[in-house]
């Protein structure tokens, strides 16, 4: 299911399976999904493939045009958007949490990686056909991990995410990669801070955490730290902390093995009425039917 506002939206993507939040939607399903075309951002990382003719996308509100092949990644919570699909026009398109390839112990190349899929402020890599034999490599990869997916078994899933790494890794190291807009140094420094905020948080989600305390942080003001951080992620600052106690607390209860009232308060919920609630509007389910589904 996508929601849309009518301005630069969130696009919500609730997937069939929680355990595995993978999405893929074929060239043939793409008429349908004109809500994508609008300007939106998502906390998935996408992958378009640009099969054939060509694509003209925003970035930015700054066009660029595409040419098939193609591959076009966009990283979490990017704002982007479709600018022109013609019908002659043929991509399909890939959407995944960043998480569910994360690995215990990261190298220098998988540190560039993720500091790519996770900063909205990095512009889409777009890789071309200026490299033939890297090219095939990827559109092979990209094929495999198709052909897993339409198979719709649980025993797919570490093919795909194996995959889906070894497809990130043949993107991170191509030299036919296009930059087509520089991040300028300002903005550079200001994700920098924003990086360090989102760290802090996360480490410090299960406590009591206010608007105060994460401007105090930053050594700002409360309207300047509200301003910037809703235009750097496009979430007020509950709602960001909201969002990642939800995702940990998801964790807790697919592992099943403590109370829910013991996870809402391990993750900050100090009101077990007020989780149930955030958590039905989030899933459409109460975290006790969650449970029950997966179980």
């Amino acid at each position: 299911m996508r929601t849309y506002s009518p301005h630069v939206a969130i696009e919500t993507i609730v997937h069939s399976n929680p355990k595995f939040p993978f999405l893929y939607y074929a060239k043939e399903q793409m008429p349908t999904l004109q809500g994508h075309y609008n300007p939106h951002w998502h906390n998935d990382v996408e992958i378009i493939y640009v099969i054939k003719g060509k694509l003209d996308i925003n970035i930015h509100s700054t066009p660029v045009e595409v040419t098939a092949p193609a591959l076009i990644v966009t990283p979490s919570k990017h704002i982007h958007s479709i600018k022109k699909y013609q019908p002659t026009t043929e991509i399909s398109m890939m959407l995944f949490d960043p998480e569910m390839i994360r690995l215990a112990y990261f190298d220098d190349e998988q540190n560039e990686l993720y500091d790519f899929l996770l900063n909205p402020s990095n512009e889409p890599f777009i890789l071309t056909c200026k490299n033939q034999k890297l090219f095939e490599k990827v559109k092979t990869t990209y094929n495999l991990i198709v052909e897993a997916y339409l198979e719709k078994k649980d025993e797919s899933h570490l093919f795909i995410k194996a995959n889906l790494l070894l497809l990130l890794c043949f993107l991170n190291k191509a030299n036919s990669i296009d930059r087509n807009l520089q991040v300028s140094q300002f903005e550079y420094e200001r994700q920098q801070k924003l990086k360090e905020l989102i760290i802090w948080i996360h480490d410090h989600h299960s406590g009591p955490l206010s608007i105060a305390d994460a401007a105090s942080k930053m050594g700002v003001s409360q309207t300047y730290f509200c301003r910037f951080f809703k235009q750097a992620t496009k979430m007020s600052f509950t709602q960001y902390v909201n969002e990642y106690r939800l995702k940990k607390a998801c964790d807790d209860i697919l592992v099943g093995k403590k109370s829910i009232s013991e996870i809402a308060s391990s993750h900050g919920f100090e009101n077990e009425s007020y989780f149930f609630r955030v958590f039905k509007k989030k899933y459409g389910v109460t975290p006790l039917s969650y449970r029950s589904k997966i179980v």
